[in-house]
């Protein structure tokens, strides 16, 4: 874990629109280690596979690129929290849904991941 501190203050990219870019990301992680703030949570509503398309597993270029943003988080001493957002449609009392659920979740905790989320609606719960 980057931030050992119990107090979480970052930044959630969570808004509607075009995600920022990896390049935009990492300066902003490098501003939040300067302004002494330790947390980012990746959750991009227009980021398909976040939101619309959660039961879909991330191709291995994508996987590549988040575990690159999450080590450039790292390194500025920033914790990376990983949130999905299956709200739209998953149906909790259907155990295959709850099993693609956990797939998507494990794909990401393979990678150097601080926490994981579960987002629904503007609501985080935090799994891990």
């Amino acid at each position: 874990m980057a931030s050992s501190s119990p107090f979480l203050c970052g930044v959630v990219e969570g808004f509607y629109g075009r995600p920022w870019t990896a390049d935009q990301r990492r300066v902003l992680f490098r501003r939040l280690r300067e302004w002494g703030m330790n947390t980012y949570m990746y959750a991009p509503k227009d980021d398909h596979k976040h939101r619309a398309g959660w039961r879909e597993q991330y191709s291995a270029l994508e996987s590549g690129d988040l575990e690159e943003l999450m080590k450039s988080a790292q390194s500025n001493g920033i914790n990376f929290v990983y949130a999905l957002s299956p709200g739209l449609d998953i149906s909790f009392s259907d155990e295959g849904e709850i099993a693609l659920l956990k797939r998507k979740m494990e794909q990401v905790t393979w990678h150097p991941v601080d926490s994981v989320a579960q987002t629904l609606s503007h609501q985080y719960l935090m799994l891990s």
